[in-house]
């Protein structure tokens, strides 16, 4: 009786189950006819891929081996094993591939035999390589030159290899994303579109709401309408599979397709209803009848078989079904598909940071993270630029340089120079990229002996110091040890494509020194006491020598440093003093003047000569507290302060101390704020610009309070709650106090929900001046108050903000392995600088813009330092049988940067030249320039083919691209212009604002 009574209870509420289900089914297939019509079918686009950080958690050789799983399961070489072999099976399968880092390797390892199914899957569209570069790059620390480089490398493998051009852009983990990945990494880089998955959560409901979670985005009102690409944001907020729809090993919840009838567990019905109740979400909140989902995450498919045996089985059971059609895809087949259906679309027009995924849940802190690393990577890529120019112009071939191409490439990923990894896994981004550093000398060594040693047999040995910023220089130092020496000659080379001056700095260890020119002249110099800090090593120099060295365009100069018995008379030492007058606390040059609070030690204001005006400006050094609760706390991505508005702590406590420098190359002010934080402000006799250079560290933790570090410039500007950033050193974005161009903002965090990335430039102005600060390496930065720029310099934090991570952003001189780190020693020191300077805003020709245009591109590309010993024949031994200076370049227009010159292993050379204004960013400078590249080259230049940014297609392609979509709302700014490539008319370019015009160039022989 009791098991009859059982089976009746179960049978009736089976009944009920299949009664519920039929209802649920029959709603969503009304609800879906009527969103799109009685006729409409429902293309579902199925996207399998995988997502494989190139670093993080794991370094990169860990993530492709499959080691050091203790911290992490990922095998990359197991996942494109597992691929390949299942995607042979059924020609009906896809795979999407993005980080050429880890293919590259995988596809040199390979059999004759499985390299050909690998080109025969490429070449009928199985396998779809998307995106296409190095790696997937961060959108807010990566310089536009470093994200231009890394993918043109990726692009370039992928053409040699299989003939294939890359369509779709796939942001899909960065944490925000700008403007110039929409204008420049995706539009003029070939793109069809661009899809991602992480915008601020705000926005994020807002789009939802609206069903505009598709669009168009036109990131640069200089390049207009042409900038616009097709963009999707993943609707989840992320690039996973539809809930409750993962079938990677990885996956222990998500019930697999159980479609034996005989079995208790059958759940076939159930497992499509549930997946088209997912769709019918999307559909609710998508425009028009196609839908893409993306079925894979991070290091998904190691066994690809269970993947694609279960969306088999979705895909048969839920076509047959009838309320959609689910078929394998691609974003490119998805993108063909979307555009066809002739839907008018919402145009977007300014960036999406700062990203956050709740409101007090800002990823702000990582536009600073790891400041060491980010110099390293800013230094590294202006040593990259400058190593593939003296290639290009000693004859190479570009293959040298691939082991810095490779380092920097996989350093720009956005877990890289984001600095949001583990800590070891930061020390291998910096050792890849030294290695490369390390293996880049040779080349440079051999062009630069070709030009001052043309037709010698043998090479003069040439001594790299990366250390000049702690002046530390072993080879100066003991070339300068004694006065019996023979000396050296210190070759510089300009990367820049205009003659510059500038003041130079190299570590010696005597006072009695001569200097002369590459013709043998003595010229004037000056030598100061080395400025002990924190950072200060031991081994040191004891002084540093000064003097101004003048280059032409990509051209080298050589100067000469000999001891002698005494100093020449055209040198002088300077050492700081104490101010006793108020009449001492100046800096001053003919330009400018700096003035000194005297009870303060601090600056109080500066007179421009030039513009005959004195502006009030005070700086100092502050430190937020990071929030440590459990609910969010501040960590390697997210900056949250202890108290949502609070005020930050001033470091100094009392009076700075103070001592001013003079000499005849530079004076400086040398400001002591706390045991752990000094600061020089220094004034070249030549410059208009004050530089701003300063040391941290290590930051105190001792009372278990993490501090995140910040300098503030406090000037008399009118801002009216207006902040102007650049966008990757490129383009300059508006930024508005506490608000949102396109939602309304509530300001939880008003301090870092106003925090933005800045790469090179940031100012505040009103109708009359501008202030304008530049800096050396990605920072965040806010204006909290009118006049007011604050840059966050360094962090230590003691907190884990629960994003992935695993470990605090507490950076010490030593860890022990892994999986149990230990950290040793004290904490991070960084020095760094910044450049300010006053002006007039745009457009004016006199406008700041003239200045910092310019001065953005001396402090990416400076002046390039190598030195060789001389003999005891001295200067004019050297000068006799030495070509002690030479120029190979032309000098461009004011606002024509050569961006790229780079050698080809086929003999080509690729050439990149950019325009440095915006519209309207400058009367005279924002002007179309003309030029004449023959006159570039001493070379004949025999062809000349103008092809898209990175380079692996004809420039026609970008052209004719599918630009011009039918938009709606557009704001009637110049964004929706339609500016025209001018072509080239023999060697003459007319290159016009923002533009970045590539080419590859043969030479006669």
């Amino acid at each position: 009786g009791i098991n009859a009574e059982y089976m009746g209870y179960t049978v009736a509420n089976s009944f009920v189950r299949m009664m519920i289900r039929k209802a649920e089914a029959l709603f969503i297939a009304l609800s879906i006819v009527g969103l799109l019509g009685v006729n409409a079918v429902v293309n579902v686009h199925v996207v399998p891929h995988t997502h494989d950080d190139v670093g993080w958690l794991k370094t990169v050789d860990q993530y492709f081996y499959g080691a050091n799983n203790s911290i992490q399961h990922a095998g990359v070489q197991y996942i494109l094993d597992s691929v390949i072999s299942e995607l042979q099976k059924n020609p009906d399968r896809t795979f999407v591939y993005v980080e050429q880092a880890f293919f590259q390797r995988w596809y040199r390892q390979q059999t004759v035999q499985t390299k050909a199914a690998v080109q025969s899957l490429v070449q009928n569209g199985q396998l779809d390589f998307i995106n296409g570069g190095w790696c997937m790059h961060d959108e807010a620390a990566a310089h536009y030159v470093d994200m231009i480089d890394q993918t043109t490398l990726g692009h370039r493998v992928l053409l040699q290899q299989f003939g294939k051009v890359p369509r779709i852009g796939w942001q899909i983990d960065p944490f925000g994303h700008s403007s110039t990945q929409a204008s420049l990494l995706s539009a003029q880089a070939g793109f069809d579109a661009l899809f991602f998955g992480r915008i601020d959560y705000a926005d994020h409901n807002k789009r939802m709401n609206e069903s505009n979670m598709e669009f168009v985005w036109r990131g640069s009102p200089s390049l207009g309408a042409k900038s616009g690409i097709f963009t999707g944001v993943f609707q989840s907020g992320n690039y996973g599979p539809p809930e409750g729809f993962c079938f990677d090993i990885k996956c222990n919840g998500d019930e697999p397709i159980k479609d034996d009838p005989s079995l208790q567990d059958y759940n076939v019905q159930d497992r499509v209803d549930a997946f088209v109740q997912q769709i019918q979400i999307m559909l609710d909140h998508s425009v028009g009848n196609e839908v893409m989902i993306t079925m894979g995450s991070d290091f998904q498919y190691e066994n690809a078989n269970m993947w694609f045996k279960n969306l088999e089985k979705l895909m048969k059971y839920v076509n047959a079904d009838g309320r959609l059609n689910v078929f394998y895809s691609t974003p490119s087949k998805y993108i063909d598909a979307k555009l066809k259906a002739g839907i008018t679309w919402d145009v977007k027009y300014d960036d999406f940071f700062p990203y956050a995924d709740c409101e007090h849940c800002y990823w702000t802190g990582y536009f600073t993270s790891r400041p060491a690393l980010k110099r390293y990577v800013r230094d590294s890529s202006a040593f990259f630029q400058t190593a593939k120019q003296l290639d290009t112009l000693g004859g190479g071939d570009g293959s040298s340089l691939f082991t810095l191409a490779d380092g920097l490439g996989v350093a720009q990923h956005h877990d890289g120079v984001s600095g949001t990894s583990k800590q070891h896994v930061a020390y291998d981004y910096a050792r890849r990229i030294s290695d490369g550093r390390t293996a880049a000398q040779a080349t440079i060594t051999k062009a630069l002996n070709s030009f001052i040693s043309p037709g010698s047999a043998t090479e003069a040995p040439m001594y790299f110091c990366d250390l000049l910023n702690v002046t530390l220089c072993d080879f100066t130092t003991a070339q300068t040890s004694s006065v019996t020496g023979d000396g050296f000659a210190v070759v510089f080379y300009n990367p820049l494509s205009r003659t510059r001056s500038e003041t130079t700095y190299i570590p010696v260890n005597v006072t009695h020194l001569s200097v002369f020119d590459s013709h043998g002249s003595p010229i004037v110099f000056q030598i100061s006491p080395t400025h002990q800090t924190t950072a200060t090593p031991a081994e040191s120099a004891a002084y540093v020598l000064s003097f101004t060295a003048s280059v032409g365009p990509l051209g080298y100069t050589t100067y000469f440093v000999q001891p002698t018995g005494s100093m020449s008379s055209e040198g002088v030492f300077a050492k700081p003093t104490s101010p006793a007058t108020p009449e001492d606390f100046v800096l001053e040059n003919q330009y400018i003047k700096a003035v000194f609070d005297s009870t303060t030690g601090l600056i109080s204001s500066v007179f421009d000569k030039v513009l005959n005006h004195t502006f009030a400006l005070s700086q100092n050094f502050f430190y937020y507290k990071s929030y440590a609760g459990s609910d969010q706390p501040s960590g390697a991505y997210i900056f949250r302060p202890s108290i949502p508005g609070e005020k930050p702590t001033p470091i100094l406590l009392g009076q700075a101390d103070l001592q001013i420098l003079v000499g005849p190359t530079y004076t400086e002010a040398r400001q002591t704020f706390a045991p752990w934080l000094t600061q020089i402000i220094r004034l070249n006799m030549a410059d208009r610009h004050f530089e701003f250079e300063y040391t941290v560290g290590s930051i105190p933790i001792d009372d278990g309070i993490g501090k995140e570090v910040i300098t503030r410039f406090s000037s008399d500007i009118l801002s009216a709650g207006e902040l102007y950033t650049d966008s990757n050193g490129r383009e300059i974005l508006k930024r508005v106090r506490n608000q949102r161009p396109t939602w309304t903002w509530d300001p939880q965090e008003p301090v870092a929900g106003n925090y933005y990335p800045v790469n090179s430039i940031a100012y505040v102005n009103d109708t009359n001046y501008q202030l304008t600060i530049l800096n050396d390496r990605a920072q965040g930065a806010a204006s909290l108050n009118d006049g007011e720029i604050e840059f966050m310099i360094h962090r230590r934090v003691l907190g884990e903000d629960q994003r992935g991570v695993g470990e605090s952003l507490d950076e010490t001189d030593a860890i022990t392995p892994y999986p149990n780190p230990v950290r040793l020693g004290n904490g991070l020191i960084v020095t760094g600088k910044h450049i300010l300077l006053f002006g007039t805003p745009s457009p004016i020709a006199t406008s700041a813009s003239g200045g910092y245009r310019p001065m953005a591109q001396r402090i990416y590309l400076p002046l390039f330092p190598v030195f060789t010993p001389l003999d005891s024949t001295g200067v004019s031994g050297f000068i006799a049988t030495h070509k002690s200076a030479g120029v190979f370049g032309m000098e461009l227009p004011h606002n024509v940067d050569l961006m790229t010159l780079e050698a080809q292993a086929d003999g080509r050379v690729l050439l990149r030249l950019a325009h440095q204004y915006a519209v309207g960013e400058n009367s005279q400078w924002s002007q179309p320039a003309i030029l004449n590249i023959q006159n570039l080259f001493s070379k004949k230049v025999a062809s000349i083919n103008e092809v898209s940014l990175t380079g692996n297609q004809p420039v026609a392609n970008i052209d004719n691209r599918m630009w011009n979509l039918a938009v709606k709302n557009v704001q009637n700014i110049d964004n929706d212009a339609v500016v025209d490539r001018i072509p080239l008319s023999g060697v003459e370019l007319t290159i016009q604002p923002m533009e970045i015009r590539t080419f590859y160039i043969t030479f006669s022989s």
